[in-house]
C-alpha cells in the first residue's frame, strides 16, 4: 500500500470543520437521518424493481413531476460502503421544485466487483431511460464520488452509445459532486482491497480513459457540471480539473465549479438545504437545461 496514495484518497483526512475520525460517522448519522425523514414524508415509491437481481430497486419520489425533469441520484461510498436506502437526502429540495427524483441502489463489493457494478448501473439507467420516455420527461444524472464515477460509466457505455439519437437525447445532462475519474491511483490504497481492481480492471472502468472518453463526446448534447468542495482532497480536485480539461478539449458543453468552505462529505450533505447555494445552482441547472445558467 502506498501511504502517500492512501492519505489523499481518504477524504476524510482532509475535513477540518471536525475531527478527521469524526468526519465519516458524521456523514453516515446525517445521511441516515435525512433519508429516513424523506422516506416517511415524502409521497414515493420504495424499492422498485428495475431489472433481475435482488438490489436492482429504486425510490421513486413525486411521480407526478410537474416539472417533467426525473433527478437520477447515485451515492458515494467508494463502491463499498452506504447503501441506496440511506441516500434519499438530496432529495426534499428537489421534490419542492416539482422534480420527480430516482435514488438508485446498486449492490456494492464485496459483493460483487466494478464490473458487475457498471453493469448494475447500466440496468437501472435503461429502466429509468424507458420510464422517462414514456411519460415524456427528461432525465438529469447526479451522483457522489463513486456515484458521480458510475454516472461517467453509464454515458460512457455500449448501452447508452447503441440507443436511438431520441432516446440519448432523454437523458439531458450530469452533475459530478467530487467525483472519481481514474482508478489507477486507488490501485494501490486500502480501497482497492475489498474491489479486487487489476490494472486492466481500473484502466477499463475510468472515465479518463482514452476510449470512455471517445464514446462519452459522442453525446454533444449533453451538459457536464463538475463540482468539488474547497477543502475536498487535492486528488479530488486534480481528477476534476483533469476531467473538465478533457470535456472542454473535446468540445463538450461543460462547467467547473470549486465550491467555497465545503469537503468531500458537507459538499451533498447540504444539498437538504432548500437555501444551500449549491442547492439553488443545481435547481437553476435543470431549469434552465444549460450550464450556461
Amino acid at each position: 500500500m502506498d501511504d502517500k496514495m492512501e492519505e489523499l484518497y481518504m477524504p476524510s483526512k482532509w475535513v477540518i470543520r471536525v475531527p478527521v475520525e469524526q468526519a465519516v460517522p458524521l456523514h453516515v448519522k446525517v445521511t441516515i437521518e435525512e433519508s429516513k425523514r424523506v422516506r416517511s414524508n415524502v409521497r414515493g415509491r420504495l424499492g422498485v424493481k428495475y431489472g433481475p437481481e435482488t438490489g436492482d430497486v429504486v425510490d421513486m419520489f413525486n411521480e407526478e413531476c410537474s416539472s417533467k425533469q426525473v433527478v437520477v441520484y447515485l451515492s458515494g461510498g467508494y463502491w463499498q460502503e452506504l447503501s441506496g436506502d440511506i441516500s434519499a437526502y438530496t432529495v426534499a429540495p428537489l421534490v419542492s421544485a416539482g422534480h420527480c427524483v430516482a435514488v438508485v441502489n446498486y449492490a456494492r463489493a464485496p459483493e460483487q466487483d466494478m464490473g458487475g457494478i457498471v453493469g448494475q448501473v447500466e440496468r437501472a439507467g435503461a429502466w429509468l431511460v424507458r420510464y422517462a420516455k414514456e411519460r415524456g420527461l427528461s432525465v438529469w444524472l447526479a451522483g457522489h464520488s463513486a456515484g458521480s464515477h458510475l454516472c461517467a460509466m453509464l454515458l460512457s457505455s455500449g448501452w447508452y452509445q447503441g440507443l436511438p439519437h431520441q432516446d440519448r437525447n432523454i437523458v439531458r445532462g450530469v452533475i459530478h459532486l467530487s467525483g472519481v475519474f481514474d482508478l489507477l491511483p486507488i490501485l494501490s490504497t486500502s480501497v482497492n482491497f475489498p474491489l479486487k481492481m487489476t490494472r486492466l480492471d481500473a484502466e477499463m472502468f475510468s472515465p479518463l480513459q482514452q476510449g470512455n472518453m471517445d464514446r462519452l463526446v459522442t453525446a454533444k448534447h449533453l451538459q457536464h457540471w463538475v463540482v468539488v468542495g474547497e477543502n475536498d482532497s487535492p486528488a479530488f480536485k486534480e481528477q476534476a480539473e483533469k476531467y473538465v480539461g478533457e470535456l472542454e478539449g473535446r468540445g463538450c458543453q461543460v462547467a467547473f465549479t470549486v465550491q467555497p468552505s465545503e469537503d468531500h462529505f458537507s459538499l451533498v450533505e447540504r444539498l437538504m438545504e432548500d437555501q444551500y447555494s449549491l442547492t439553488l445552482q443545481v435547481l437553476a441547472f435543470i431549469n434552465t437545461g444549460s450550464v450556461s445558467w
